[in-house]
């Protein structure tokens, strides 16, 4: 009897991997006509606008999400039979990583817009005359200061969905230093890859 255990456990644990993997194919598949929808949506209502060009804040929530995405993915062949059979058995589960990332994602460009986070290996935001608007629409396209600085927050997006616990650990660290004065102190690059690489 115990000799046949492992084998079958062994097969189970394959058939649930290729089941968790076949739902986040699929979605993959949602989240990428999600992004044809929005910017098939965002060149329907500005005639000026390019077709592949996408407000900062939607491409930090899309690249957010694929980064939790491939983070799960790369997570999964670490994870216990029965949380298997959870992200095997619940869509909602098995989107919770995602949807996690893509939040993250978007508080991490509000740190970067606020300046609450700043450093060489962060994006940097040009002063233009959206500077002192009010409107949601120009908080959305807030222009960034080179091309470079747009690599910077794809990538800063991508990991904040990847990892999550960057992004918690950079929320603890400023609301640490809010508390300790009475203004907030700008977190520097260094503080903050220093704090997750000793976590």
């Amino acid at each position: 009897m115990h000799t046949h255990t492992a084998p079958v456990e062994l097969s189970q644990r394959v058939i649930l991997l290729k089941s968790v993997f076949a739902r986040l194919f699929v979605v993959l598949l949602m989240l990428l006509a999600i992004l044809l929808f929005v910017l098939t949506v965002t060149n329907f209502n500005h005639g000026k606008r390019e077709f592949l060009e996408l407000p900062i804040l939607y491409l930090c929530l899309f690249t957010g999400i694929v980064g939790g995405f491939l983070g799960i993915t790369y997570r999964l062949p670490r994870i216990s039979n029965t949380n298997l059979q959870l992200l095997s058995s619940s869509w909602f589960a098995l989107c919770v990583s995602p949807i996690s990332g893509g939040f993250f994602a978007l508080v991490l460009y509000l740190l970067f817009v606020a300046g609450m986070v700043q450093g060489p290996l962060f994006p940097t935001f040009q002063n233009s005359e959206y500077a002192n608007s009010k409107t949601f629409s120009s908080f959305l396209d807030t222009p960034l200061a080179t091309y470079q600085d747009m690599a910077k927050i794809i990538f800063w997006s991508f990991v904040a969905g990847y990892s999550e616990r960057f992004v918690q650990n950079l929320i603890v660290r400023v609301t640490e230093k809010s508390s300790e004065t009475e203004t907030p102190r700008k977190t520097t690059v260094s503080e903050t890859v220093s704090e997750n690489t000793e976590k």
